[in-house]
Order: C-alpha cells, then sequence, then structure tokens
C-alpha cells in the first residue's frame, strides 16, 4: 500500500477510535468561560548558556489580561555574552470575542542552531555542529478568527526575518570556520490554518478533541532560494482517567512539497554560506563536519525541509533559512 493511502487510513481508523473512546463527545460542554479577564503579573530571572557563545541572563515580563481585558503583553530582555530584547502583544479582542489579533518583535545579537548531520531519524543525539548567527531580527503578526466558544478557529499569521550566518562551530562549541563574506538571508513567511477543538476547555483540555491543520510558504526574492510550501496536521484526543488526570495521544505530520529548486551545487551553496571546507588547518573530522553542514542545506534546498517536533521559535525560523 502506497505510504500516502496508509497515512489516510491510519488518520480515519484514529478518527474512529478517538470516537469511540471518548463517548460524550456530542454531548460537549465548555466547563468555564473560555475568555477570562483574571489579572496576573510576574517576572522571572532565567539564566542561559550556549557552547561556543557564552552566557546571559533573560529577564522576562508577563502583564495577563490587563487593564481589565483580555489582552496579554510580555518582554524580555537578554544581558551578557548575548544581547537582546523582544515583546508580545496577544489577545487583542479588534472585536469582541471574534477577531483576536497578535504581534511580535525581537533582536538578538547571536543566536546559536543545532545542525545535525542527518535529516532523518537515525541521526544521534551527538552527531552535530552548531551554526552561529548575528544580528537576528524577528517581526509577526496574527490574526486569528474564533467562533462557537473557540470551538472553531481560523488563523493568518505573517513572520519577517533577517539572519546572517557568521561561524561554524563543533558540538561542543570550539570554533571550526568562520564564515566569510556569507550572504544574509531575508525571508517573509505566511501561515493559513484552522482549528477544530471540541473540548471541555480550551487552556486546559481534560477530554475531547482536537484537530489543526496549517499550511505555510515563504515569499523568496532570490532566483537561487528554495520555493516550497509546508502542510502540517495535528491531531489529539483527551481522555480523562479517574477524576484528577488526563492522557493525551497525539499525530503529528508534517510535509514539504518543494515547487521550485534552489542551489544545490556544493561549491556555489558553500560560497553562499561563506565557508570554505578545503581550508589548511582543519583535521578530517572537521572538514567532514564543513561538508555535512552544506549538505544539509543542499537538502533543504533540494527536498524543503518540514516542522521538526519540539525546539523554540527560534530555531525554528532559522531551520526554514535558505539560500
Amino acid at each position: 500500500m502506497h505510504n500516502k493511502q496508509q497515512h489516510q487510513y491510519f488518520i480515519i481508523i484514529y478518527c474512529f477510535l478517538l470516537i469511540a473512546l471518548v463517548s460524550d463527545l456530542a454531548a460537549m460542554e465548555r466547563r468555564r468561560d473560555q475568555f477570562s479577564k483574571e489579572p496576573g503579573h510576574y517576572i522571572v530571572p532565567t539564566p542561559i548558556s550556549y557552547p561556543g557563545i557564552g552566557d546571559a541572563v533573560i529577564l522576562l515580563g508577563v502583564d495577563s489580561n490587563a487593564h481589565d481585558s483580555y489582552t496579554d503583553y510580555a518582554g524580555f530582555i537578554v544581558s551578557g555574552d548575548i544581547e537582546g530584547f523582544g515583546a508580545v502583544a496577544t489577545d487583542m479582542h479588534l472585536i469582541d470575542r471574534m477577531l483576536i489579533g497578535e504581534v511580535t518583535a525581537s533582536r538578538l545579537s547571536q543566536v546559536a542552531v543545532i545542525s545535525y548531520n542527518g535529516r532523518g531519524m537515525e541521526t544521534n543525539q551527538d552527531d552535530h555542529s552548531i551554526l552561529e548567527y548575528d544580528d537576528v531580527k524577528t517581526v509577526s503578526a496574527r490574526l486569528k478568527g474564533s467562533f462557537y466558544d473557540r470551538m472553531l478557529e481560523v488563523q493568518a499569521q505573517t513572520i519577517k526575518n533577517e539572519v546572517h550566518l557568521t561561524s561554524l562551530r563543533d558540538r561542543e562549541g570550539n570554533l571550526l570556520l568562520d564564515a566569510r563574506d556569507s550572504e544574509a538571508s531575508k525571508g517573509q513567511y505566511y501561515t493559513l490554518g484552522f482549528q477544530f477543538d471540541w473540548t471541555d476547555d480550551y487552556q486546559d483540555p481534560r477530554r475531547g478533541v482536537r484537530y489543526a491543520v496549517s499550511r505555510w510558504w515563504r515569499d523568496e526574492t532570490s532566483p537561487r532560494a528554495t520555493e516550497y510550501y509546508q502542510q502540517e496536521h495535528n491531531l489529539t484526543a483527551y481522555i480523562p482517567i479517574g477524576h484528577i488526570s488526563t492522557w493525551a495521544f497525539n499525530y503529528f505530520r508534517s510535509d514539504a512539497f518543494v515547487t521550485r529548486m534552489g542551489e544545490v551545487d556544493f561549491a556555489a551553496v558553500e560560497d553562499l554560506m561563506g565557508l570554505d571546507c578545503a581550508v589548511p588547518g582543519l583535521t578530517a573530522p572537521q572538514r567532514l563536519q564543513c561538508e555535512q553542514a552544506v549538505n544539509n542545506t543542499i537538502a533543504h534546498n533540494r527536498y524543503g525541509t518540514a516542522e521538526s517536533m519540539g525546539g523554540d521559535i527560534t530555531s525554528a525560523i532559522l531551520s526554514r533559512w535558505s539560500l
């Protein structure tokens, strides 16, 4: 049986199992108001350490449901070997309980991103190098339409970012190569999606089913960049066990579909990244790490990159960086 058909049959069977396990879906009701105005405030200092970059402290502040509204504000400042700042305003009700906006912005002096030496599940967790970027800027805006007590939501989002590769390091953070005259990447991403939420609570579900589907793509201007779109499906069942516990079963799938292949010539990609894997002084293992980093970019330009499971938003954005 074809893999695509297998996944389709699996989803159908999974849906029937969910309905059978959660027998009271037809009578599903929210157990509380889905739009809270309960205020909250906190400030949290968090120390961080990135191999090869250094140590820093993040000071995070949050003001929830500010000024008797649904809107949450948050901001952070990073100080130390890494400098930066960011802010977000979310749950801004442009139309009460129906049209909700969100804006974010951040800028970091340096970011380290793990580059695994393979793209499959067989890759060892220690088999990676580190790509270091500087002056990372990100701005995003999102509009969300909410209906039927948040049981149906549709959303559109745009993300704009700019990154610049500065160096390649081994997994311990030791410098392998400086990236010289690498080409900066400026990207504009767009996302459309919807979510069906048949659970007893939007923020703290204990029983029910939630399904989300989304598609994002990038607006490319460089003729050597890869053009592709990404399709994601996320299906979760929440099954109560006793009075205080809930089991969550999740099925997640992400696929990348290339519409125009980017640069795949090794020397050309190596030059765009500002790397020289044949520079004198590199040992054989170091040269291999450099070549694997270039080959990862070539694989991205050839096949695109589906969404990874887990990770912070900065890593997710930078994983879509293409040449």
